[in-house]
């Protein structure tokens, strides 16, 4: 805001001050945001990941001074009721809705990952000075490239269990038959849970079988040590380090053998 006067002076040097005027000088234009159409983005250990608003920026701009920038899920603006679509003279997209949706980062967990890969759209938001706003749109992929992790197992189970007649049988059928076995999910015990599990942040791995080492066990009575010697993949193909199992499958003898009374007989 500033003031200026007009002051008008003859030849002679009589001068008079007139025209006392108040301006305003006011920035109305919204900035240009220029963003990236396509951003990739790697899920982290916890299958989640909190991408900056600015990631998104390829240049954005204002004619009058800085720009600051914020973001927001497409899905999140829809749930509340945003109007998408409307522009004005120049092209310019604008949304009428709850602007606090729009945060300095946005974030994507384990629920926007189908399989491998996951897709959202979000909505980058460029404000300048003034609180003009200007927006564009940005496709995000996001993509699991951490591998799973395979431990080394101690596991024991007693020959009586099914679950060892199961494996028993699968084991001495080779490789193929514990794989499919292992990743049929009924590997579990009384509560549900899994005998030999592995690790991913994503939760989406299968196991892969590479040797089992049956010298330990006993094929006919059913007992011994099963070394299973195995890697895990997750469904975007990233492959463990390779981990060992040791199954052990306890004979169980609850039996005893009763033997009559001594007894002396007359004859």
């Amino acid at each position: 805001t500033f003031n200026f006067s007009l002051r008008l002076v003859d030849d002679c040097g009589n001068g008079e001050t007139y025209f006392f005027h108040d301006f305003f000088i006011e920035d109305v234009i919204p900035p240009v945001a220029i963003c990236e159409q396509f951003r990739a983005v790697s899920m982290g250990l916890d299958c989640e990941v909190e991408v900056s608003a600015s990631s998104f920026d390829d240049g954005s701009y204002d004619n009058c001074g800085q720009v600051t920038f914020t973001v927001a899920r497409m899905d999140e603006l829809e749930n509340a009721g945003f109007l998408f679509g409307s522009t004005d003279r120049d092209n310019n997209i604008f949304f009428d809705g709850d602007e606090d949706i729009f945060k300095p980062s946005v974030r994507f967990t384990k629920d926007d990952m189908n399989g491998c890969i996951g897709s959202e759209t979000v909505v980058f938001r460029v404000e300048d000075g003034r609180g003009n706003y200007n927006y564009c749109m940005v496709e995000v992929e996001l993509q699991d490239k951490i591998p799973p992790v395979a431990r080394d197992r101690n596991i024991t189970i007693d020959c009586d269990d099914i679950l060892a007649g199961e494996l028993t049988r699968a084991a001495l059928a080779g490789s193929s038959a514990v794989q499919n076995f292992l990743n049929s999910g009924t590997f579990v015990d009384a509560n549900g849970a899994a005998y030999l599990s592995t690790e991913d942040n994503c939760d989406n791995n299968t196991f892969l079988i590479d040797f089992i080492d049956v010298n330990g066990f006993d094929g006919t009575c059913k007992t011994g040590d099963l070394v299973i010697f195995y890697q895990t993949v997750d469904a975007c193909g990233n492959v463990s380090l390779p981990g060992t199992a040791t199954i052990r499958i306890d004979n169980k003898s609850d039996w005893e053998m009763k033997f009559p009374y001594d007894a002396v007989i007359f004859c």
